[in-house]
């Protein structure tokens, strides 16, 4: 091969992988450009590092750094994560500031570049909610200290609600509304079926106050429900189906046309617990062909996480 002829393949190498990194753009019916945008909602299982590692109490009850999440599961969920290119990513279980620099770095060193992000560091220490992003995120909103009542007692919404805007193309923003509600496990103070459906009429709030001011608004509301579909919290979120306000849920299957999102290793069950649900306004925009919007099933993620990542495409532009 003569020198001319390398270079030409190097330069084509080099060319389609910028392509494939990017928004691919194309013609709305008015003539405006299309792009579209990848979206991965994910729960990260306690990705926690260094100083973010909840601590543990050694002999005598002696206070001793924790571990935090371990190297090769990490390394396992960052394959994970950049095998959907994402455009933006949407997590829960994520530690704290160090957490997240640490999470954009690894992704970035795979060639996933999201720079932007949100971050909400609600009451729990442990776990918080970010959105990380390709595009700068133009409003912030997100609400990281809400409570709520049972009886006369009053509950904190330990991951608050993350709710970020970005303007995916000229004219088409789409605000991301980022949940995890209350885990399964009991407390005993309060029964966790009904903290997470007060939680979850908290996020309808949210959705309604946004949908009063501003009908036409794109809401895209994704996370870790730790409920199914025929539950209270889930229908709460959503909404009267009979009204413009309803939230659908972005129809989601895997490769197999299985749609469970968590594995519980000790029970050895599967439930679906991770919902996408889309304004009306939205929903048009959001490619349901399955090859485009889906359930990620890829090797290596039981080792990344005891969920698997909801993956969307959203064809957005102007003609949309």
């Amino acid at each position: 091969m003569n020198r001319s002829s390398l270079r030409c393949r190097l330069f084509c190498a080099l060319l389609f992988a910028v392509l494939a990194a990017s928004p691919w753009p194309g013609k709305a019916e008015d003539g405006g450009e299309v792009r579209d945008i990848r979206f991965v909602a994910y729960n990260l299982k306690n990705y926690q590092v260094g100083a973010d590692a909840p601590p543990k109490f050694g002999e005598g009850g002696v206070r001793v750094p924790g571990e935090g999440k371990p190297e090769s599961d990490i390394e396992a969920l960052i394959e994970v994560i950049a095998g959907q290119r994402p455009d933006i990513l949407g997590v829960c279980e994520l530690g704290g500031e160090e957490s997240l620099r640490d999470l954009k770095r690894r992704l970035r060193e795979k060639g996933v570049n999201l720079h932007y992000h949100e971050f909400v560091a609600g009451p729990d220490e442990a776990r918080h909610l970010a959105l990380l992003s390709r595009f700068p995120i133009k409003a912030r909103a997100s609400q990281p200290n809400l409570t709520y009542r049972i009886g006369s007692r009053e509950f904190s919404m330990r991951r608050g609600i993350l709710d970020a805007t970005i303007a995916l193309a000229p004219g088409f923003d789409v605000r991301f509304i980022g949940v995890h509600l209350k885990s399964r496990r009991d407390l005993g103070e309060a029964d966790q079926r009904l903290m997470r459906r007060n939680e979850a009429y908290l996020i309808r709030r949210h959705a309604d106050r946004i949908l009063a001011a501003e009908p036409d608004a794109r809401l895209l509301v994704y996370g870790d429900f730790n409920d199914t579909r025929d539950q209270a919290p889930i229908k709460a979120v959503k909404g009267n189906v009979e009204k413009p306000t309803f939230l659908a849920g972005v129809p989601l299957v895997d490769r197999f046309g299985a749609r469970w999102t968590y594995y519980w290793e000790e029970a050895d069950t599967y439930a679906r617990y991770d919902f996408i649900l889309a304004s009306q306004t939205l929903l048009p925009a959001i490619d349901k062909n399955p090859s485009r919007s889906y359930v990620a099933s890829p090797g290596g993620w039981k080792k990344a996480s005891d969920h698997r990542p909801l993956v969307v495409t959203i064809e957005a532009g102007e003609g949309r």
